[in-house]
Formats: structure tokens, C-alpha cells, sequence
């Protein structure tokens, strides 16, 4: 009976080691017979970034962007599903974030040692570099998790040829504490100049006003409130008082809606007026029928429509509208009184601009007078040439009348 007793419980023994054996076997943390197919995609992701450079931004981003989609830290922390396939790859990516973020800090210091954050042939699961010498921050051959920079002097703690009790770049005196040819116990770069972060662009030369006379009328644009000849977008419009073009301008231009524009013929006369705010369009003969003008094409269809020597003077809708406004003053052109419906035909100025002189009509002369015949004072020569010869004639006839009578 004891034999049995004892058998049992040595049966009940080994079963109980196989069973929680084989248990241990299915539950150790990363145990896996196979990587899940996600897993090695991911790591073939990271793998590819290989050494880390300014350019792996994209590379780097896609393969986080990836870790994240996929939900790959269930992976990597503790439990049935970790893999040590995974938690390499994402050690690397990390040491490969950390590697590139060291760059773009380093990007605008001048002679930066090597040894930095970002150095070459990122280990799987590593640091960032190798050869790292025995006692600094990683060892050679850095295992995942490791250190990152390379050929660091033993005691050293980051860039290559660190003098001992250095701490960071190349040929740094005894004492030091990061950058080249510092003098002992110097905290500071040799000569690095001061570059701005962004270039400065040259300032403009300030502009003079511009001011348009018509008649008795006056409006002046600030020297940053004006165009000539340039493009413009409808956006921009606004921000000018007036903005100007001659034919010959061969770009492109927008304005806003609801604005007026007037044009200048090459004696500096004012002869058309297009009203975009109210749509209406005037001529020296006053104001004219048309049905193409609009509140947006205004000033488009105007230039369409300039003929050689006109100039083009648009005002655009500045949203104010107060009695100071360009396009106040441009609306204003159409009444001048009621012996004149409108500006048109007054000569005007616009700063800048010289204008042809309108020639002046010779004055008609006189008829000449014919020079009077002091023989023939009423001019008739031939009555006076038949009553020369008829008196001849007649002389003639009496002589030989006298002679037959003798």
C-alpha cells in the first residue's frame, strides 16, 4: 500500500513539472515561433534607414508613422505577445530619431567634431555609432540600447581626439568643454561668424508720391501706394490707391470688384471714365450706353480697349470709401457741373509722366488780291484787246475813204 501511496505521488510530481514546464514554454515573454509578417515589414523600414543623414527625415517619419498605425508597442511591452524582432527594430528607430534630431541641432555650427549624436552605421537596435573605445558612453559593437557616438577616447564621453577630462569636440584643450581651439578652461567656439537664421532681403529705396490733377481736382497715392507696369493679383488690389499701365505692359493683372479706372490719351487728356461700382462708362460726349462694363471686369476691359499713347490709371475698391479714398475721387470725375456732365476733356498731370503738347491749328490767311493792270484796271484783257483792234480797224477804213476822195 505504501509502494502504491509512493508511486502516485512521484507521478503526481513529474506531472505537475511537465505540465507547468510546457505552461512556462507558451507563456515566456517573447517567445514566438514565427514574427508576425507586420513586424518584419517594420523592421525592414528601419533596416533601410542604415546611416542616419539630413536626408532620412522622410524615412524615419514613415517608419514611426508605421510603428503607430500598426499598434506594434503591444510588441514590445511585457506580455505573451512581445518580440524581440520588433523591440530591436524599435530600439533602432529610436537611436535613428535621436541620431537625425542631433543633426538638425548641429546643421549651422561650423567645424562640428566628429562623434556628434548622428554618426554612421546605426547598430539594430543600437546606438547610432561604432568603435566606440572601451569605458565611454557604449562600448564596440554597440548592442541594442547602446551608446552613439564613434571612436570615442577611452574616459570620453561623445566626439573623437577628446583630451582627457574633455567632454565634447575635436582638439579641445585640457579642461575645455566643447568646441576647437578653445584655450584652457574657454567656454567658446574660435571665430564662428554670425549667420542669420533666414536672409535678410535689401531694403527698397522709398518711393516719391504720385499725384493725378484733373482740372482743378487733386488725389495723391503714398510712394508704397502705387504700381506701374506690374502685376498684381486681386488679393493685393486693395492695398494701392493706384496702379498704372500703358499698353506695352505685358503681364498679368487682377483687380478687386467695384472699383473705377480712368484713361489718359497721349496729350494727358482725360477722355474715358469706367464706373465698375455702379456700372457706367463716360466719354467726352458724356456719359456713353454699354453693356460689356461689370463690376469685376472693369479695369480689364479698359486695358482691352487702351489705344496707343493711353494711359491706364485703375482705383481700386479699398472697402473704405471715405471722402479721401481713390476711388472717391475717380467716381467724382463724372460730375462736374451742369454745363459739363463729366472731367472728360480737361488736361491733366500724373507725376512722372510728361505728355505730348497738342499741336496748334495754323490760322487760315487771307486771299491774295490779283495785282491790278494799270492799263486794264478792271482786269477784262481781252474786251480791251477787241477794242484796240476794232479802233485800228476803223482808222483804217477812214484813211482810205480820204485817199479815194482826193
Amino acid at each position: 500500500m505504501k509502494k502504491l501511496i509512493s508511486l502516485a505521488i512521484c507521478l503526481a510530481m513529474v506531472l505537475a513539472f511537465s505540465v507547468s514546464g510546457f505552461a512556462a514554454a507558451i507563456i515566456k515573454p517573447g517567445v514566438v515561433l514565427k514574427d508576425p509578417a507586420v513586424v518584419t515589414e517594420f523592421k525592414e523600414m528601419v533596416d533601410a534607414i542604415g546611416e542616419v543623414t539630413l536626408e532620412d527625415k522622410d524615412a524615419i517619419e514613415a517608419a514611426e508613422a508605421f510603428y503607430d498605425e500598426n499598434n506594434l508597442g503591444k510588441y514590445v511591452m511585457e506580455g505573451m505577445r512581445q518580440n524581440a524582432t520588433c523591440i530591436a527594430a524599435y530600439e533602432t528607430l529610436t537611436a535613428a530619431r535621436e541620431a537625425y534630431d542631433a543633426l538638425v541641432a548641429n546643421q549651422g555650427s561650423s567645424e562640428v567634431a566628429p562623434g556628434g549624436d548622428s554618426s554612421s552605421e546605426v547598430a539594430p537596435g543600437g546606438g547610432s555609432s561604432s568603435e566606440v573605445a572601451p569605458g565611454g558612453d557604449g562600448s564596440s559593437e554597440v548592442a541594442p540600447g547602446g551608446g552613439s557616438s564613434s571612436e570615442v577616447a577611452p574616459g570620453g564621453d561623445g566626439s573623437s581626439e577628446v583630451a582627457p577630462g574633455g567632454d565634447g569636440s575635436s582638439e579641445v584643450a585640457p579642461g575645455g568643454d566643447g568646441s576647437s581651439e578653445v584655450a584652457p578652461g574657454g567656454d567658446s567656439g574660435a571665430e564662428t561668424p554670425d549667420t542669420p537664421d533666414t536672409p535678410v532681403e535689401p531694403e527698397k529705396p522709398a518711393r516719391d508720391p504720385k499725384t493725378l490733377t484733373v482740372g482743378e481736382r487733386a488725389f495723391t497715392a503714398a510712394g508704397d501706394k502705387w504700381l506701374y507696369n506690374e502685376a498684381v493679383t486681386k488679393t493685393d488690389a486693395a492695398k494701392y490707391s493706384m496702379i498704372i499701365f500703358d499698353k506695352g505692359f505685358e503681364g498679368t493683372f487682377e483687380t478687386n470688384e467695384y472699383g473705377a479706372a480712368v484713361v489718359l490719351n497721349e496729350y494727358g487728356e482725360l477722355v474715358k471714365i469706367y464706373d465698375g461700382a455702379n456700372i457706367g462708362f463716360w466719354t467726352v460726349e458724356g456719359k456713353a450706353a454699354t453693356t460689356t462694363i461689370t463690376k469685376a471686369n472693369f479695369a480689364s476691359l479698359a486695358f482691352s480697349e487702351l489705344e496707343d499713347g493711353e494711359l491706364l490709371i485703375i482705383f481700386p475698391n479699398d472697402g473704405v470709401n471715405d471722402k479721401d479714398s481713390a476711388r472717391t475721387f475717380a467716381l467724382g470725375l463724372r460730375n462736374a457741373g451742369t454745363s459739363n456732365p463729366s472731367e472728360c476733356g480737361k488736361t491733366c498731370t500724373l507725376t512722372g509722366f510728361t505728355f505730348k503738347t497738342r499741336p496748334v491749328n495754323p490760322p487760315v490767311d487771307d486771299p491774295i488780291d490779283p495785282p491790278v493792270d494799270p492799263i486794264d484796271p478792271t482786269g477784262d484783257s481781252t474786251f480791251v484787246v477787241f477794242a484796240l483792234v476794232a479802233l485800228s480797224m476803223t482808222g483804217l477804213v477812214v484813211l482810205t475813204s480820204k485817199k479815194r476822195a482826193f
